[in-house]
């Protein structure tokens, strides 16, 4: 199996053609403004960057083995009205990088969406970046913004699976607070390290 991966240059040239197939007019900059998403925020998480993380393997603590493979990177653009008003002709562009993987060992999913969106993180609006993660029947969604934050109230430190530590860790519930469904961990050099399937009472580790 072939597995695409696209280096950050490719991305950023990517910017300007996305949007361009769909709407001839949408590089217009009197109605159009455009938020990608950085260099330096693709590189917190090694999904889009590392071809190490291409293929991903978690082993449960019945010792089931789960096994991803990365097969394409699409980069696309959420365009809304700014303010949600369509009368003031504007609109913001968003960038959105996804990852498509396949399971080739093991039952389960995962997914992993790299979005810049306008999200309320106190007043006014603020864009910022989100990761969401998605393994089987759970959603994880972290800030970019708050990688590596010490002071983030679900910050953990170093996250210790057998002998192996994995720095700056924290963690985030399913749809941020549903704790009774299940919990993932994150560590920015390796992303979504650890998972607690509550419902399912299974827990897993990166491999």
């Amino acid at each position: 199996m072939k597995i695409t991966y696209l280096p950050i240059l490719f991305l950023l040239i990517l910017f300007g053609q996305g949007c361009k197939q769909e709407n001839d007019t949408c590089c217009n900059p009197q109605k159009f403004n455009y938020f990608p998403i950085s260099e330096a925020a693709i590189k917190k998480t090694p999904y889009f960057t590392n071809p190490a993380f291409d293929t991903l393997s978690f082993v449960s603590h019945e010792e089931d083995t789960i096994t991803f493979v990365k097969t394409r990177t699409d980069s696309t653009w959420n365009c809304e009205y700014a303010s949600g008003n369509p009368d003031n002709n504007t609109q913001n562009c968003y960038q959105i990088l996804h990852n498509t993987y396949k399971t080739i060992r093991g039952v389960g999913s995962f997914d992993v969406t790299h979005s810049k969106e306008n999200r309320i993180l106190g007043l006014p609006y603020n864009v910022t970046d989100v990761i969401e993660i998605k393994f089987s029947n759970l959603r994880f969604v972290f800030f970019e913004s708050l990688i590596n934050d010490t002071k983030d109230p679900n910050y953990v430190g170093d996250f210790y699976i057998g002998n192996k530590v994995f720095p700056k860790t924290f963690f985030q519930y399913h749809n941020f607070n549903q704790a009774e469904v299940g919990k993932g961990y994150f560590s920015a050099p390796y992303g979504l390290i650890a998972v607690t399937d509550s419902v399912n009472m299974i827990n897993w580790k990166l491999n």
